[in-house]
């Protein structure tokens, strides 16, 4: 299980330096993000993607709650991947997650499924985590 935790820790942290490594912006202020698989050779995504859903259909809800964060940041990063397995987990967590916690972040996962580039702004150049990141998702949900 330690591996498991390790695998998924490094993997965020890789991501999230790939997203938000200052590089070449596109005309609206925001990064190009069809770049960052060139200047990223070796990012897999299918396989990150399988690896989150290892995460998402764990026992333990901690384990569920800690994967959707990072498959949210990937999705606004990466908007033109097909993520369709991720995103039938994350409609059945929405329904069947095991807690409350769980059923209201994958909703909000849906959302920025649905429309990534509507949440572009909410976490660029931010270093959001945990409840504050969910409160800003949820404030673009509302305007």
């Amino acid at each position: 299980m330690k591996s498991v935790v390790v695998v998924g820790l490094a993997i965020l942290i890789s991501m999230i330096a790939a997203v938000w490594t200052p590089s070449r912006k596109g005309p609206m202020g925001f990064e190009n993000t069809s770049s960052l698989k060139s200047r990223n050779p070796g990012l897999d995504l299918k396989k990150i993607g399988r690896e989150y859903l290892v995460r998402l259909h764990s026992a333990k809800a901690d384990v569920v709650e800690s994967g959707l964060e990072p498959i949210v940041y990937m999705r606004i990063a990466f908007p033109k991947e097909d993520f369709r397995e991720i995103e039938q987990t994350l409609y059945d967590l929405a329904s069947r997650g095991a807690t409350r916690s769980i059923r209201y972040k994958a909703y909000l996962a849906i959302q920025v499924f649905a429309n990534p580039a509507t949440f572009r702004g909410a976490v660029e150049s931010r270093h959001l985590g945990g409840e504050e990141f969910y409160a800003e998702l949820a404030g673009k949900i509302r305007r």
